[in-house]
């Protein structure tokens, strides 16, 4: 039977607060016959999930727990990506769409993004429709009121499990670095960000909009403690406001009253 007829959704459902989801996901995710969630282990539940779960309607959809381990074998981890795609794909083939729900934006180191590789490959007659929705990174931007990125600054967004010297390398290159999942090597960043005088420069977030939020710019406090790996760490070198800067700038070039430009302080 042909998977053409039902729809794959990837639905970001955001960082963690409800009132982040966006219009178009809870709409989607009303309406599906299926939602999917990923789970580090058989039987588990997602923080995705809890997220959307209060929504649902459980006497008509039906909730589906997709194996993704928090494993870096990819020998093993492949061939359950596999099986996961396949389980999609046979709900698709009854006719029954499906909603693979994530945190944050799918397209943004997700997880939805391996099944997807697959079905889009294997399977080019689903029709996949994905649904962005408010990444971590922004919304610990949010949160700690600093910016990803004005005027003509380079922002580089990473996974924090960087080695030193790389890590060095992009602080020293990039006017922002955000460095995702930063939890389980927070007290090796902060060793760099010390080493290159930009501990004042950084904001740790985590679990932005939920009871356990942290938004913080004290690291030493969190430092040989385990935070939730949903979160982020954002160190932006400009240590003065942008607006500010430019109009030191402009009085700077204005020229004296004999018509000479004022020398710079």
């Amino acid at each position: 039977m042909s998977a053409r007829g039902a729809v794959f959704y990837g639905v970001g459902v955001g960082p963690g607060e409800f009132e982040l989801l966006t219009l178009k996901a809870e709409r989607i995710l009303r309406a599906a016959d299926v939602i999917c969630y990923p789970s580090c282990k058989p039987g588990g539940s997602s923080y995705a999930l809890r997220i959307i779960k209060p929504m649902l309607d459980l006497s008509r959809q039906r909730l589906e727990g997709l194996l993704f381990p928090m494993d870096k074998d990819f020998a093993r981890l492949i061939p359950i990506w596999h099986e996961s795609a396949r389980a999609i794909v046979s709900h698709l083939r009854e006719n029954r769409s499906v909603a693979f729900i994530t945190e944050g934006d799918p397209m943004l180191y997700s997880t939805f993004l391996h099944v997807y590789e697959i079905i889009t490959e294997e399977f080019p007659e689903v029709a996949v429709e994905i649904v962005p929705g408010v990444s971590s990174l922004g919304a610990a931007a949010a949160a700690g009121r600093i910016a990803l990125g004005q005027a003509d600054e380079a922002i580089a967004i990473v996974p924090a499990t960087y080695q030193k010297h790389e890590l060095k390398e992009l602080l020293e290159r990039f006017d922002v670095v955000v460095l995702m999942k930063v939890g389980a090597v927070l007290d090796q960043v902060v060793e760099v960000l010390d080493e290159l005088g930009l501990r004042d420069r950084a904001l740790l977030a985590s679990r932005v909009g939920t009871k356990q939020e942290i938004v913080t710019r004290e690291l030493e406090a969190y430092r040989a403690k385990r935070l939730h790996y949903l979160t982020t760490l954002i160190v932006s070198k400009r240590g003065v406001p942008l607006v500010r800067a430019l109009q030191a700038q402009a009085a700077q070039a204005r020229p004296s009253e004999n018509g000479a430009a004022v020398e710079p302080i």
